[in-house]
């Protein structure tokens, strides 16, 4: 019978019916996979256990072959950063703010090297959104107008980030040449299509040192191929290796030469993103604009107008909400946030008219801004130091007026009780002097009474000296006349 020849291919076809089985599902796939799922008593935890580690692993053999995890990829990848972003109504601007304040504080952590520190006011998260929407497309890529300072770069690197890219951008030196450029560029596209990663190539006025970078960029813009770029070995290489990619991706296309080109190009589309950012003061600008119209077709402009007046409080008040000033209330150092903003737009102001009158373009970049914060933040800090020294030094001074001052009455208590010392000692003085001023009357009657005793004696010395020199000249003539009478004597005896 047919039902018993074909029972098999009918039950098969019932279940396709059944179960919604669309042409685009692969052939070999496991019609199991969409009956619904129904409980099953669990006898044991490690029966659950088992079941779950079962389940964990072909859920990530899954999401590894979804997400196309290379070999070249780390192995404690994170499978959530791979996963598609998905777009999310934001219900006001604080809470945008929030989470891109947790984005930059994640990149500045994952990142080395990073220390962004950007302000999100309003138009800086508008620019941000357009960045991010752009390289999150196909074929997207951007042309940032504005001055130096007004934070292109440093936007797109934050948009890179949140869509989960990479960013390049080239080291450009005085010997960086034309070919130094175009390994660059192949590096890129080796990354783009080869390894599958999106990544963003942010390229600057500066970076510019040849217009011929620019003549490549355009033909990567406009159409993606640059000729000579890539060889035809290293071309025949690469499809190799997507052609296993494009089979898993696309199972219905078949694998020609041509098909695996279009994929190449598709997956270059889908992973570069070009990110010019230019200054309008720059003189070569509309040069380059119209020598290279990829740079204008190929690319959604986005305009960096000079920062609004609320932006450039936002700004200021970040910057010196976190640094310390003394002031005596919260209004006025609000209101010294408010003047740097108004210092800033009052001369962007007064440039406009600078060119309306003269016709000579002047500008003012956010740069400029943040520089004047700077100065005048350390010419605060530098005032403050001499004051904070000067103050230093009356205290000291005062310091050492009540150190004197108290010494002063520490000498002034010690006179006081000195002078009463002074009191006693001079009225004992004064008894004293009277008691000399009696002695001194009985010695000088004394003295008078000595001077009248000794000039007695003196008298009756003179008189003793007087008889003794009579009777001394008597002795002598005495002693003459006894002399002769010895002589006369011994005549005597010499005779007898």
């Amino acid at each position: 019978m047919i039902w018993e020849d074909n029972h098999s291919n009918y039950i098969l076809n019932f279940l396709r019916e059944e179960l919604e089985v669309t042409d685009e599902m692969d052939d070999d796939i496991d019609l199991a996979d969409l009956l619904p799922k129904v409980y099953e008593p669990i006898s044991s935890w490690d029966i659950l256990q088992t079941k779950l580690m079962t389940n964990m692993t072909k859920m990530n053999e899954e999401i590894r072959g979804k997400l196309e995890v290379t070999d070249e990829m780390d192995d404690d990848i994170d499978l959530a950063d791979l996963l598609p972003k998905v777009y999310e109504p934001i219900s006001s601007w604080d809470i945008l703010q929030t989470k891109l304040m947790t984005n930059m504080t994640k990149m500045n952590e994952e990142i080395r090297g990073s220390n962004m520190d950007l302000v999100f006011f309003k138009d800086a998260m508008i620019h941000l959104l357009r960045i991010s929407r752009v390289i999150n497309m196909p074929k997207g890529h951007l042309l940032l107008i504005g001055v130096g300072g007004s934070g292109k770069q440093s936007l797109t690197k934050l948009a890179a980030y949140i869509a989960g890219y990479k960013y390049f951008q080239i080291s450009v030196s005085r010997t960086y040449t034309l070919n130094n450029f175009l390994d660059d560029l192949r590096n890129i596209y080796r990354r783009a299509t080869r390894l599958g990663q999106g990544i963003v190539f942010i390229i600057t006025d500066n970076d510019i040192k040849d217009d011929q970078f620019l003549e490549y960029l355009n033909n990567v813009l406009s159409s993606g191929e640059v000729s000579g770029l890539i060889t035809r070995e290293e071309m025949d290489e690469t499809l190799s290796e997507l052609s296993v990619k494009m089979k898993k991706e696309y199972p219905k296309r078949i694998l020609t030469n041509e098909n695996l080109q279009n994929y190449y190009y598709e997956r270059l589309r889908k992973n570069l993103h070009i990110v010019l950012c230019f200054s309008p003061d720059n003189r070569k600008f509309r040069e380059r604009a119209l020598k290279f119209p990829a740079l204008v077709s190929g690319c959604t402009i986005d305009w960096f107008h000079r920062w609004p007046l609320d932006a450039l409080i936002a700004v200021s008040n970040v910057y010196l909400n976190r640094f310390d000033i003394l002031v005596t209330s919260n209004t006025i150092k609000k209101n010294i946030i408010e003047l740097m903003a108004d210092i800033h737009d009052d001369v962007s102001r007064i440039c406009e008219n600078y060119y309306e009158k003269f016709r000579r373009r002047t500008y003012v970049t956010p740069k400029s801004f943040l520089s004047f914060i700077n100065a005048f933040k350390l010419y605060y800090q530098k005032q403050r130091e001499y004051f904070e020294k000067e103050k230093q030094k009356m205290k000291t001074g005062v310091q050492k007026l009540f150190e004197a001052a108290e010494q002063v009455q520490e000498i002034t208590q010690e006179l006081i009780s000195k002078e009463k010392s002074m009191a006693i000692a001079n009225m004992e003085a004064a008894k004293q002097v009277a008691e000399m001023e009696v002695l001194r009357s009985a010695a000088e009657i004394k003295t008078k009474e000595v001077q009248e005793s000794k000039e007695t004696a003196e008298i009756l010395v003179k008189q003793v000296n007087e008889e003794k020199a009579i009777a001394e000249e008597e002795l002598s003539a005495a002693e003459i006349i006894l002399k002769e009478a010895e002589e006369a004597v011994k005549v005597r005896k010499n005779y007898a």
